[in-house]
């Protein structure tokens, strides 16, 4: 039951979209040459700290901007599933790129 509650809150809020939004706006930064080389050796040491299924997680919800039921499917899990997988994610990134996501 509390789970539920957790992911309907979570649904509701944009704190995954923001961090999509900062790792795009990394993403950017470090193509365009706007990051200091520590800044892109961050970025890649955290990306590359992620297992492979977390990597195309990862992928699969910045780069190609799906949205967890979407996600959920492409992976063959429960939403709940794709959601906290995401929400791991982004707690490691944000972790490892504290200091360099705005």
């Amino acid at each position: 039951m509390f789970k539920q509650m957790f992911y309907r809150m979570i649904e509701g809020s944009n704190l995954f979209d923001e961090y999509r939004a900062q790792m795009l706006e990394a993403q950017e930064r470090a193509k365009e040459g706007m990051t200091s080389e520590n800044e892109r050796q961050a970025f890649q040491m955290a990306v590359d700290s992620l297992t492979d299924e977390e990597q195309e997680y990862l992928d699969l919800h910045v780069r190609e901007g799906l949205h967890y039921k979407k996600i959920a499917e492409r992976k063959g899990v429960t939403y709940q599933i794709a959601l906290k997988r995401i929400a791991t994610i982004y707690a490691k990134l944000r972790i490892d790129l504290g200091n360099y996501l705005h």
